[in-house]
């Protein structure tokens, strides 16, 4: 519920910055969950026996997509902007809260990137 309500925030709050403003947050949030995810899959790598269960498998295989989907993602904005043939407006929203609603998305990535960080560096200090 409290996921729902800060996504509902999120929003609300998008809807008073412009559109530079969401996009640059947009990928600002994304930079953070992209590199929690690559950390999460590294250190999770080094956890005897993550393959041996099916828990195990998902979990990398998640992490592993989110990270790579957040890399791509940011590249393709990177590579808009430092190519001098994209125009300006190219990377902004096509139909209404497009910009909102990714910023809100790419948040939740983040959070939930961060939420299998935490989790794990507890698994650990239990051992």
């Amino acid at each position: 519920m409290k996921l729902v309500f800060a996504f509902c925030v999120v929003v609300f709050l998008s809807h008073l910055m412009s559109n530079a403003v969401i996009l640059a947050a947009t990928i600002g949030v994304r930079t953070v969950g992209m590199i929690l995810a690559w950390m999460f899959v590294f250190r999770y790598a080094r956890v005897k026996n993550w393959n041996k269960s099916p828990e195990g498998q998902h979990l990398m295989s998640f992490a592993f997509v989110v990270g790579a989907f957040l890399t791509y993602a940011t590249a393709n904005n990177i590579a808009a902007w430092l190519d001098p043939r994209t125009a300006q407006d190219f990377v902004d929203g096509d139909y209404p809260g497009r910009l909102s609603i990714g910023l809100a998305l790419y948040a939740w990535v983040a959070y939930e990137m961060h939420r299998c960080n935490t989790l794990l560096t507890d698994a650990l200090e239990e051992k």
